[in-house]
């Protein structure tokens, strides 16, 4: 399971060190990085971005949002290859989709990780987030405790 944050810096080649405690991801099953939910990128193992694809392909070539979700999932992704420093290469077109530059944050989201703009990060955490709405979001999801 992913959990907690990690801030690298990313080198002028757009290389960045793959925090250790996340590694296991990569090394064991393999992964990809594509566009993630929000202003981010997300990296999966092999194993689930294939059974995301497999759904993908499930769907019908003729609807548009169907299509748009395929572009998005497929044409912004890439395989995740370490090097033998941990580091892993972040391609121009990926950094450009989350406006990534010199400093990269990991967010362990249990299944999966999330690359953030750190300025980003920070203005999404900082919005406000009633106290009602939050458990109103959790009796939403069905999520209790």
């Amino acid at each position: 399971m992913f959990l907690g944050r990690a801030e690298i810096t990313m080198d002028e080649k757009g290389r960045i060190t793959f925090p250790v405690r996340f590694r296991d991801i990569v090394s064991d099953k393999g992964a990809f990085i594509t566009k993630g939910f929000d202003d981010n990128l997300i990296i999966v193992d092999s194993e689930r971005y294939m059974d995301f694809s497999n759904k993908l392909s499930q769907m019908s070539t003729l609807d548009d949002e169907a299509q748009q979700t395929r572009r998005d999932w497929y044409s912004l992704a890439a395989e995740v290859t370490l090097d033998s420093a941990g580091r892993f290469l972040l391609q121009p077109y990926l950094r450009i989709a989350a406006s990534l530059e010199n400093t990269v944050t990991f967010v362990g989201m249990g299944t999966y990780l999330e690359l953030w703009n750190p300025t980003l990060l920070a203005a999404r955490d900082s919005a406000p987030r009633g106290k009602e709405a939050l458990m109103q979001r959790y009796h939403d999801l069905n999520l209790t405790l």
